[in-house]
């Protein structure tokens, strides 16, 4: 008899692959897609871009425009300050009502934060809990880790890390399609923008500016097998016409 937990192991990782086909083969249909981001200001695009397009903005040209799909829509229900918990307590009109195929969640940011006094552990919980409602209205979860943070300037979050990691812990054992955007921060884009990284892509010790979405949507089109270098939204040239 085989061991139990190999085999819902093995389960699990179905899970993942199977989520990744979906979405590939919704894709390649012409059935349109309802794709829904939720989180905190960063997803929200509150403030801090200047006006430039958030990540989900981008995602949507690169979508609706590049990839041609003009009918899927793509709607953004995050909230400044948010943290999983007021998620869970909303999950009915934020994620739910809009009957979404694909649910793309960024929170922990300001659940880290100590005046909001929400443990790892309780974090870890409520991030399950988030993703059983969306696999229980039949969406698909994709989970983005924070961003990395100015922490000498954010000392109220200076344990972020602890709770990134767990939320790493967490897809990893629930299979869920990840972007982990603090390792492509805190590795690839510090060697990128080298001893400037915080000036090219933060606004201020937490939130990314434009520069800072566009590189998280290139880090969300590379997870979702969507990404093509030749593409502005991808960091292509941009069409310059006569003007």
């Amino acid at each position: 008899m085989r061991n139990p937990e190999v085999v819902c192991n093995e389960l699990l990782g179905d899970s993942l692959e199977k989520d990744k086909r979906a979405i590939a083969e919704m894709l390649k249909s012409k059935t349109p897609i309802t794709w829904l981001f939720t989180g905190n200001s960063i997803t929200q695009g509150a403030k801090h871009t200047h006006g430039m397009r958030t990540y989900s903005e981008i995602f949507f040209e690169r979508v609706r425009y590049e990839m041609g799909r003009s009918r899927d829509l793509i709607i953004n229900t995050a909230v400044s300050g948010n943290t999983t918990k007021n998620i869970l307590d909303d999950f009915d009109w934020r994620v739910a009502h809009s009957k979404p195929q694909v649910v793309f969640l960024m929170i922990g940011t300001n659940d880290a934060a100590k005046d909001k006094a929400i443990s790892v552990e309780q974090y870890g919980e409520n991030l399950g809990n988030l993703i059983r409602k969306i696999r229980a209205i039949a969406a698909i979860p994709v989970l983005l880790s924070p961003t990395a943070i100015l922490e000498s300037h954010a000392p109220e979050r200076a344990n972020l890390k602890d709770y990134v990691a767990e939320m790493k812990a967490l897809v990893a054992k629930e299979q869920v399609i990840f972007v982990d955007q603090w390792e492509i921060w805190n590795g690839e884009l510090k060697r990128k923008y080298s001893d400037q990284w915080s000036k090219k892509l933060l606004n201020d010790p937490l939130h990314p500016n434009g520069q800072g979405h566009k590189e998280m949507a290139i880090s969300l089109f590379k997870a979702l097998s969507i990404f093509d270098p030749k593409q502005p939204t991808c960091g292509g040239a941009y069409y310059e016409g006569y003007h």
